[in-house]
C-alpha cells in the first residue's frame, strides 16, 4: 500500500502486478507441490500473467547444494511445469556465492542473468546484465548501469551516469583549456602528458580546435608545436 500510495508514474501500472499475500500465505508456495504449480498455471493463465518474480529460490524448493543435475530437474520438471518456454518468463532472485558469482550450477540456468548489487555505500544499485544476447536491445543497452533509490515509495530511477569509461569530448576539451589557461604556451608532449585521459584523443583535439579556431598553434624550440587558448595571450 505505501508503494501504491507513494508511487509517482501512472497508477494504472498497479493493475497488472499480483502479489501472493495475506495471512497464512506468505511463503507458503512451493514448486515442489504439484498442486502449487497447477494453481500458478492456472491463476496465471486466468489473468494473462507473463512474468513471475519469486524469492527466495531455496525456500521455493530449488535444491540446496545446486549441483547440475539438481537444477537441471528443478527447471525441467518443476518450472517447466508452470509454463516456463512456454508463455511464461520465471524471474528467481539468488545470492552470490564467496566468489562473487552466482553459487551452484545456477549460473547456466538462467538467460538473461542480470546481477544487483549496491554502489558502495552511496543511495544506489548497479545493475549488470548478463547473458542478454538473445534480446532486441541487446546492442543498445549498456552493460552496466545504476540505479537510484527513491525512498518516498521504496523504488529506483534510471541514472543518467556514464558506467562505460568513455569519456565525452565536451570534458576532455574542458580539461585542455584549463591545462592551456594555466600553461599557455605548452607543446604538444607537455600538453599530452599534463592533461588526464586517452593522449591521442587529447592531440586529436588540439589539431581540431587549431581548424576550428578554438586554439593557436606555433613552432617553438626544435620544431615543437606550441599550443595556448585563442584570445589568451602568449607565455
Amino acid at each position: 500500500m505505501q508503494k501504491r500510495e507513494t508511487w509517482t508514474a501512472d497508477p494504472a501500472w498497479f493493475d497488472n502486478v499480483h502479489v501472493q499475500g495475506g495471512e497464512g500465505l506468505w511463503g507458503y508456495f512451493n514448486f515442489r507441490h504439484q498442486s502449487h504449480r497447477q494453481a500458478l498455471r492456472a491463476y496465471c493463465n486466468a489473468q494473462g500473467i507473463d512474468v513471475v518474480i519469486a524469492n527466495p529460490a531455496f525456500g521455493l524448493g530449488a535444491p540446496g547444494s545446486g549441483r547440475p543435475d539438481e537444477t537441471q530437474r528443478f527447471v525441467d520438471e518443476f518450472l517447466r511445469d508452470v509454463g516456463l518456454w512456454d508463455d511464461l518468463a520465471i524471474v528467481l532472485l539468488h545470492h552470490s556465492g564467496k566468489s562473487g558469482n552466482v553459487s551452484g550450477d545456477w549460473g547456466r540456468q538462467p538467460d538473461p542473468e542480470i546481477e544487483l548489487q549496491r554502489d558502495g555505500d552511496k543511495p544506489r544499485t548497479r545493475i549488470i546484465w548478463h547473458k542478454v544476447w538473445e534480446s532486441d536491445e541487446a546492442a543498445e543497452r549498456p552493460k552496466r548501469q545504476l540505479l537510484d533509490w527513491v525512498p518516498q515509495h521504496k523504488g529506483f530511477t534510471l541514472s543518467d551516469a556514464d558506467l562505460s569509461g568513455h569519456v565525452p569530448d565536451d570534458e576532455y576539451l574542458a580539461r585542455i583549456d584549463a591545462f592551456l589557461h594555466a600553461h599557455p604556451g605548452a607543446n604538444t608532449k607537455s600538453v599530452r602528458s599534463g592533461v588526464k585521459g586517452d593522449g591521442t584523443r587529447i592531440v586529436g583535439l588540439l589539431r581540431e580546435g587549431a581548424d576550428q579556431g578554438r586554439y593557436l598553434m606555433q613552432e617553438g624550440a626544435h620544431g615543437a608545436k606550441c599550443w595556448r587558448l585563442a584570445g589568451e595571450s602568449p607565455a
